[in-house]
């Protein structure tokens, strides 16, 4: 499974006062309504209790027909008062909107692709106006080709509309993955004083280089090696920074150490089995933990060449850190725990 993720920010033209932020959304899935289908819970599950109900109506209604009128319509009223029907979802309150999504079963995709409409961020500070005109799409995918293709269609089809609705609206911004990311730590540096500004540095580890490429295979809203530049103190990096929901939801701050990679500048001086307790917390989880905060991010600490000794300790030390801290053994696995199915139970607190 893969998830990406889409910004669109649409402007008003010179013959439109103000446009929806949905407004190419709903003209794409108009546009292609053959390769679109709205999956809905609530209303299939309604449906499905209505016809549920209509069949034991029938039945009912042939058990008591033989009273004669109007005491079989009574009886029948009775058994089946409307307001003793009552359907609905645990979590949200009855006046909420229905949870849905759009199914895309066209042939621009190797598989269906799933499209989720996001709200708005409510940690973040905009203006009414620009809240107004922003619009966040999740996709989930079975492979993360199919999402650039996904993104790519809806470049194209915006492109489109644009040529005969461009008096009406023009499309300001249509970002996606690692774009999405840029945005991310740009308004970091514009509400943290401390912090001054962020630039990507150059892979210089393989087991870094594996570690992106494998949460790359999970989601396009990732960047690597990224440092951020303070006033005071040492600057933070992140070898890997991934926001699976765009900002929404928990975002990631991934730190990499590989202690078996020769010419590793960073730890080639001591190997970890040369390394005391303190040393290695520092390095795996207090320092980096460090770091993320400042980013608001979250940890994750992928470590190779630890003894399992050392991993079983360090990994309770994390644990009451909230630090997630994972062996190159099994990390694929975990990754694809966090950054897909913990970001999609996530996801349900902003659909709308």
């Amino acid at each position: 499974m893969h998830l990406d993720h889409i910004k669109m920010v649409p402007e008003t033209g010179r013959h439109a006062e103000q446009v929806p932020s949905e407004f190419f959304y709903s003209r794409i899935v108009e546009k292609n309504e053959e390769d679109f289908q709205k999956v809905n819970p609530r209303e299939e599950f309604n449906q499905r209790v209505r016809e549920l109900i209509e069949e034991q109506r029938e039945q009912i209604s042939e058990q008591v027909e033989e009273f004669g009128e109007p005491v079989s319509t009574l009886a029948q009223e009775v058994l089946f008062s409307n307001e003793r029907i009552t359907v609905g979802f645990r979590g949200r309150p009855p006046s909420s909107e229905s949870v849905y999504a759009t199914k895309y079963t066209g042939d621009k995709t190797e598989e269906p692709v799933l499209l989720f409409v996001l709200g708005e961020e409510t940690k973040r500070r905009r203006r009414p106006d620009e809240r107004s005109k922003e619009l966040r799409i999740a996709l989930l995918s079975k492979s993360a080709h199919d999402a650039e293709k996904m993104v790519g269609f809806f470049g194209s089809e915006i492109q489109e509309i644009e040529t005969y609705v461009g008096d009406y609206a023009d499309m300001k911004i249509f970002k996606n993955g690692g774009e999405i990311v840029h945005d991310y730590f740009d308004e970091r540096i514009t509400e943290n004083s401390n912090l001054e500004g962020w630039h990507q540095d150059i892979h210089e580890d393989d087991f870094e280089e594996e570690v992106f490429e494998t949460v790359q295979e999970l989601t396009s809203v990732a960047l690597d090696n990224i440092r951020i530049e303070v006033d005071v103190g040492d600057n933070p990096d992140f070898d890997v920074a991934a926001l699976p929901l765009g900002g929404f939801g928990t975002t990631y701050a991934i730190e990499v150490k590989d202690y078996l990679q020769e010419g590793n500048d960073e730890v080639s001086e001591a190997p970890a089995n040369n390394k005391d307790a303190g040393e290695l917390r520092s390095e795996l989880i207090r320092k980096p933990k460090e770091y993320a905060e400042q980013a608001d991010c979250d940890l994750i600490t992928i470590v190779k060449g630890l003894s399992e000794e050392q991993y079983g300790d360090l990994s309770r030390l994390a644990e009451s850190s909230s630090v997630v801290l994972l062996n190159h053994d099994n990390y694929q696995e975990e990754l694809r725990k966090l950054l897909i199915e913990e970001s999609f139970k996530e996801m349900s607190e902003y659909i709308v």
